[in-house]
């Protein structure tokens, strides 16, 4: 995964800690966006910190994971940057946050930008969801050819996990 340069030294804390106060520094960069003013960098740098955060916290807090998946399914929905939203879908199916699947679904129907959109397709895709019919319309129904091609790939790929019973 990406570098992650943790300035803030949030690494060092312990998990629950280190979410939350990630959390408030997201929303921190986040509440002057509505001018303008917010750093998208820091709020991507905080998704990855959750990224860390979460794959820590798996096995042994699944709490805390699910806790980190709704804070990644609303930076979906409603961050003021395509780029970071985008990030958070990629994240979304990276970490395999299956209960966000209807987070990832609603972006990739209808976000505004279209990497988000192939972001969110891509991440129901690494979470193998098997629903060949929301792919195809998805292949039906969007403008970007880039998202096409993604859901024609999960389809091909749901398809051929569906004959291995995978």
């Amino acid at each position: 995964m990406a570098d992650l340069y943790d300035e803030w030294g949030f690494l060092d804390l312990e998990a629950s800690t280190r979410f939350e106060i990630t959390r408030k520094k997201y929303l921190e960069e986040l509440e002057p966006a509505d001018e303008g003013k917010g750093d998208q960098s820091v709020r991507w740098d905080c998704i990855l910190i959750l990224q860390r955060t979460a794959e820590e916290v798996r096995d042994i807090n699944p709490k805390l994971f699910d806790e980190i998946g709704e804070l990644l399914a609303s930076i979906l929905l409603t961050d003021p940057s395509g780029f970071v939203r985008h990030e958070a879908a990629f994240m979304l199916g990276y970490l395999d946050m299956y209960k966000q699947k209807d987070a990832l679904r609603k972006a990739a129907l209808h976000d505004k930008i279209d990497v988000v959109r192939h972001e969110a397709v891509e991440g129901l895709g690494l979470q193998r969801d098997g629903d060949v019919g929301f792919f195809e319309g998805v292949i039906e129904n969007d403008s970007s050819e880039g998202v096409k091609e993604t859901a024609v790939i999960f389809v091909k790929r749901a398809k051929r996990l569906k004959k291995f019973n995978l």
